[in-house]
This record gives structure tokens, C-alpha cells and sequence, in this order.
């Protein structure tokens, strides 16, 4: 209750300060993303290496232009700036979800744990239970009439 006070009268009631805080938010999110994709980067194969170069240095460059101190001095609305940043992004997210799949198909046996992710999960589940139940019954009282 109190925490719900709290954020309700803390809130900045002009919305450039809002933006602003939102465009903050947004460049923390592209950055972590962007760390995340350069160490999926080292562990791609040469090949992709080369390529996939180009695709980070654009992240990189539009990360900088967007959240620049320069955009305010241009005069570069705010709301176009959490756009373009939303927009890289998403291709950040894309990109993770390429490499990442890339990456299984060079480690055979991940591909294979990754595949068989449920049907393990599942085996190792009713494993679980049936230890539970082993030990239930060890521990029970005897039942005698």
C-alpha cells in the first residue's frame, strides 16, 4: 500500500520528464542487450564473425545516436528516439535469437540437450516422485488392525 503511495506521488508530472526517464530506461536495456550479443559474438565461428561484425558496430552506432545529448540539441523529438530505440531493439532480439540458435547447431550434443529439454525434464520428474514415494512409504507408520 505504502509502495503504490510512494510510486503514485513520486511521479514527474511533466511528460518531457517522463520521456526522458523512459529514453534513460530504454538505453540501459539496449546496452545490456548489446553486451549479450557481443558474447554470443565471441563464441560464434570465424565465418559469422565476419558478418555478424557489421551488425554490432550498427547496434553500437545506432544506440549513440539515439540517446544522444546531441539529438536534444537538434531538436530530435523524444518520442522518435524511444521509437528508434525500441526498433533496435527488437533487431537485437532478433539477432540473440539467430546466434543463439547458430551456436547449437556447432555443438551437436547442445542441440541435443536442447531438444530433449522436456522429455528429460519430464524422466527426471516422475524420478523425483517416485523417490518421494519410496520414502513415504519408509516413513510411514505400519498400518496393524
Amino acid at each position: 500500500m505504502l509502495g503504490c503511495f510512494r510510486r503514485w506521488v513520486g511521479r514527474p508530472l511533466d511528460p518531457k520528464v517522463i520521456q526522458e526517464k523512459k529514453l534513460k530506461t530504454m538505453k540501459k536495456k539496449a546496452q545490456k542487450k548489446l553486451a549479450v550479443l557481443r558474447k554470443l559474438y565471441r563464441r560464434q565461428s570465424n565465418k559469422r564473425k565476419h558478418a555478424l561484425q557489421f551488425h554490432l558496430f550498427d547496434f553500437a552506432e545506432f544506440i549513440d545516436i539515439y540517446t544522444s545529448q546531441r539529438n536534444q540539441i537538434k531538436r530530435i523529438p523524444l518520442e522518435e528516439c524511444i521509437e528508434g530505440l525500441q526498433r533496435v531493439i527488437g533487431d537485437m532480439k532478433r539477432l540473440e535469437i539467430t546466434m543463439k540458435k547458430h551456436k547449437l547447431g556447432i555443438f551437436p550434443w547442445m542441440a541435443q540437450s536442447w531438444n530433449n529439454y522436456w522429455s528429460n525434464r519430464a524422466y527426471d520428474r516422475e524420478e523425483a516422485r517416485r523417490i518421494r514415494e519410496e520414502n513415504r512409504r519408509m516413513d510411514s507408520i505400519p498400518f496393524r488392525p
